[in-house]
């Protein structure tokens, strides 16, 4: 009887081993993943909230951005599709709609930016 308590013993501190040593670091490997990208995702956030705010936005300098850069990939095709338009292009819709491009492409970039926020549960 001795000999299978001491054999079930050291099963189990050998299975204890094996977690402890493997399974563990990879759970808190990706716990701090999940983390990491979290926080930059709210980095991320809030600079692109700090850009819009800022009054002298210029939708051609945001799209030449790193903010934007990194951005880019969340928004939708067809808003990337409007912010990457030609600058000429740009001249041309402004003089033909007399309206401010820049400020509606703010109300449109803000608008996806507080959905991703919400989709990602920052808030």
């Amino acid at each position: 009887m001795n000999i299978t308590y001491m054999l079930i013993t050291v099963g189990t501190a050998i299975i204890a081993g094996i977690f402890a040593s493997f399974i563990k670091p990879l759970i808190d490997w990706n716990i701090e993943l999940k983390r990491t990208r979290l926080e930059s995702r709210k980095k991320l956030i809030s600079n692109v909230r700090d850009i819009i705010s800022m009054e002298s936005f210029d939708v051609l300098n945001f799209r030449d951005s790193i903010t934007y850069s990194l951005l880019c990939e969340h928004l939708s095709d067809n808003l990337n599709k409007t912010i990457n338009i030609d600058e000429s292009d740009y001249i041309h819709i402004f003089e033909s709609l007399n309206s401010d491009i820049d400020s509606e492409h703010k109300y449109k970039i803000l608008k996806e930016v507080n959905d991703l926020a919400k989709k990602w549960k920052i808030e």
